[in-house]
This record gives structure tokens, sequence and C-alpha cells, in this order.
């Protein structure tokens, strides 16, 4: 039997060449493609509680990353929020009922593949926060909310927060992710 870089194959009709094992069963013969992971934490703050009188989802992530993300704020964009939809009915939790996402992250495996700068150390705190009737809200998280309908059932008065912190995480995320259009 022939064999190219101790690999069995057999020459087919045509002279094509046709490898005779599995590969999926040999992994030390697979390319190795190692794809890298960044470990999320993440927990989700209900305005209502379930069953047992708990208001509050704690879990943990993969979310894959690529060396070609663009940005923080599009791979959290694009990475994290349709996952956390999943989880609100995994949990028979109601999306409409959230008002924050709260995440801790392995954010220098993020920044090790992508050599670009992490979203904490571009200033934002990685918290989210939803609801109808809130004006501290910012742009991402109003997008946010439309896109997934996350707090559009909950009615929170105005809460008093960090006019400065709210402008900084603001021009993070625009410098960070003009093509969000969050205007």
């Amino acid at each position: 039997m022939l064999s190219i870089r101790g690999l069995p194959v057999s020459i087919t009709k045509g002279n094509t060449m046709k490898l005779t094992t599995n590969l999926m069963t040999q992994s030390n013969y697979v390319l190795k493609a190692k794809r890298s992971y960044m470990r999320i934490n993440v927990i989700l703050t209900f305005d209502k509680s379930d069953a047992d009188g708990d208001s509050q989802e704690i879990f943990n992530l993969n979310l894959p990353i690529n060396k070609c993300e663009r940005n923080a704020v599009e791979f959290l964009h694009k990475k994290l929020f349709h996952r956390i939809a999943k989880k609100c009915e995994l949990y028979n939790r109601k999306k409409e009922d959230l008002i924050k996402i709260s995440t801790c992250a392995d954010w220098g495996q993020f920044e090790e593949v992508t050599k670009k700068e992490s979203l904490p150390r571009l200033g934002h705190e990685c918290k989210w926060f939803f609801g109808k009737g809130r004006s501290d809200l910012d742009l991402w998280e109003k997008k946010i909310s439309k896109k997934y309908g996350f707090g559009e059932s909950v009615d929170i008065a105005l809460r008093s927060i960090n006019s400065i912190s709210e402008a900084s995480q603001m021009r993070v995320i625009k410098q960070s992710a003009p093509e969000l259009n969050l205007q």
C-alpha cells in the first residue's frame, strides 16, 4: 500500500489518491488549527423571581475567538447576546424580564489571539442594563434590547448613574465599532 506522510492512500480510477483511513479518529494526523475560546462568566438579573425565588441565572460560556476579530465590541455583539437569548429560553426565563447582564471574562485570551484591546481596557464595565422608561441606557444597550427584546416588559424608573462613566462607555463603543451605527 502507498503512503504519504505515514498515511495510507490508494489510487482510484482517474489516478486520484484517496486516504484509506478515517482522519477524524486519528487526531495526531489531522491538521492542527487550534481554536481559541474566551471563557466568560455571565450573571443574568431578571425583574421577576423564578419558582425557587431566584432572580438571577449564573452560567459560563466559551466564546470562539478568531484572530481576525475587528474589535472587542463587535466580538461580543455578534457572539454573546444571541447565546444569552438562548439561555433565557433554556432556563425558562422571559428575555423581556431581563434587566441586567453582568460578565467576567478572560479578556487576556482575547487580547493574545486578536492583538486588539479588550472591552475593560477600553473603559467598558462589561455590564448591560435594560428596561422601559430608562433614560440612562447607552445606544449599544438600546440596540441590544431592540434586537433581542431584553427588558421590554419591565418599566423601570430612572436610576441615578455616574454620567462620567456613561459618557466614557459610549465613547469607547463609538470608537471601537463605528459600523454598528450607534447614533
